[in-house]
């Protein structure tokens, strides 16, 4: 039955969420503020899914992960906190996922980024698209942002396809070190302090990865076509939204970015509560707007960015990709290790 039933009319549902309503909208400065990063899903490895040209990550001239991987890049509203917009794909290539995206961003809305996007090519869509960007730099990701980081002054004004750009180090608060990042907006718009706080609400997105993965379980897909993978995922985003709207209108959340203590509420206990409403809800059997705004009372703890006593360290698996979990294609064959 389920197959009988588009993808698309969960994606429409879930598009409906994207835009909430211009009372609900927070912003900074007038603007709204995005981030966009990328995030992959573990698929099931079945017909299916393989005829759509999904398959494992590469981890060996002959050998690929047993489950095949979606690769997708979400853009999500780190204010209001409700994803905006995902696109997918079963091929790597995060820049080639976002730059579209750039275009359905709001004028002069500002984007937050991570080290993996800077370049000529974001930059352009963004001038085109006549918004911002504020991206964080690998040390060698301009001439110009290395020679920086070697002089004493703060700020350096540099011309990229006719995109005036400002390279700017900041120190980081945790490690004591400097980052170095870069934006179009205008000089006398932001400081260290600002660009330092405003990427600090990029872990937001990271946050929504977090929720998707263990809050919501999502690779726990319950069919074995790619059709109803994307009915879940664009199922599961749109419950996602729909309750973190709900919690914009209590009225109880303000975010001041350039404050870096906060208040946030437990996201899993309302979800939790809205799921088991969520019929009722719908039939307007009540109106959940004051039982919301007490459990959101109720579950906010007050919080700090920067907090952590030490800086944080990754830690990977000595083998991340075991070769019990991996397929061996030789031959043009292939059989599962």
């Amino acid at each position: 039955m389920r197959q009988r039933v588009s993808y698309r009319f969960f994606k429409d549902a879930y598009e409906e969420t994207c835009e909430i309503p211009v009372e609900q909208i927070r912003t900074f400065r007038g603007k709204r503020i995005y981030a966009m990063d990328g995030f992959e899903l573990n698929l099931p490895r079945t017909e299916d899914v393989l005829n759509h040209h999904y398959q494992g990550r590469w981890v060996g001239q002959h050998r690929q992960q047993y489950y095949p991987t979606m690769y997708t890049v979400q853009c999500f509203d780190v204010l209001s906190e409700v994803s905006k917009n995902i696109r997918f794909s079963p091929a790597q290539g995060e820049l080639g996922l976002a730059e579209p995206m750039v275009a359905t961003l709001e004028a002069g809305s500002v984007c937050l980024y991570d080290r993996l996007y800077p370049c000529a090519r974001m930059m352009k869509a963004h001038k085109k698209a006549q918004n911002h960007f504020i991206f964080r730099l690998k040390v060698n990701s301009f001439k110009a942002a290395t020679r920086l980081l070697g002089l004493k002054i703060h700020r350096k004004k540099m011309i990229i396809e006719d995109v005036t750009v400002y390279f700017i180090k900041v120190k980081n608060p945790k490690t004591g070190k400097y980052d170095l990042f870069a934006t179009d907006l205008p000089r006398y718009w932001v400081d260290s302090h600002t660009i330092r706080s405003l990427y600090n609400l990029r872990w937001e997105v990271e946050t929504s990865f977090l929720d998707l993965a263990k809050t919501f379980q999502i690779e726990q897909w319950h069919s074995k076509s790619l059709n109803g993978i994307l009915q879940e995922l664009y199922a599961t985003l749109w419950l996602y939204n729909y309750t973190k709207t709900l919690i914009l209108k209590t009225g109880q959340i303000l975010k001041d970015p350039l404050n870096w203590d906060y208040e946030k509420p437990n996201f899993k206990f309302i979800l939790d509560w809205v799921i088991r409403k969520l019929s009722r809800i719908f039939k307007k059997a009540f109106d959940p707007e004051p039982i919301l705004q007490r459990l959101v009372i109720r579950s906010t703890e007050r919080r700090q960015r920067h907090s952590r006593p030490e800086p944080r360290q990754t830690r990977y698996p000595a083998s991340p990709y075991p070769s019990n979990n991996t397929v061996w294609f030789l031959e043009g064959s292939y059989h599962f290790n």
